[in-house]
């Protein structure tokens, strides 16, 4: 197989421009974590918890019926998520803080989401798995893109 050092550097040249076009915005990011029910009724407790949204007739009915009030919940969501802008990738953080809502209390809670390619890893569990797997792939393809470069070089000059 003969491959090229310029071939090589247009792969990873097209990929770096790939993956900074689709490098997802906190909007897309906020979007996207609308769909997370885990997120959006711990948000909607914290919320009710906080006394900061209408009396609903109980603590219960609360964070079910917020939790449907999407406008409300991706303003709080935005508020509380930071984004580090890696060009290639973002990492998003979610900090919902901590509270107490009737018998129930909760400990602040960070979720960390990874963008790329136009997609998010999930926060948990699985989410870091296919991070791990994607930022491993690209590391993998990395090392072996200056192996063959390196090879080449030495052909080169013998």
């Amino acid at each position: 197989m003969n491959v090229s050092k310029r071939n090589i550097l247009i792969f990873f040249g097209g990929l770096a421009v790939l993956m900074l076009v689709t490098n997802p915005s906190k909007e897309a990011f906020l979007d996207a974590t609308l769909g997370d029910s885990e997120i959006v009724l711990r948000s909607a407790k914290y919320l009710c918890a906080s006394g900061s949204q209408p009396i609903f007739s109980s603590l219960e009915e609360c964070p079910p019926q917020l939790a449907q009030n999407k406008i409300v919940i991706k303003q709080f969501l935005d508020i509380n998520t930071q984004r580090k802008n890696l060009l290639l990738v973002s990492l998003y953080s979610v900090e919902i803080p901590g509270f107490r809502l009737g018998e129930y209390q909760a400990s602040s809670q960070n979720y960390t989401n990874l963008g790329v390619l136009g997609n998010f890893t999930g926060g948990n569990g699985v989410g870091y798995l296919a991070g791990s797997i994607l930022i491993g792939t690209m590391a993998g393809l990395s090392i072996l893109g200056v192996q063959v470069v390196r090879n080449l070089q030495s052909k080169k000059n013998p």
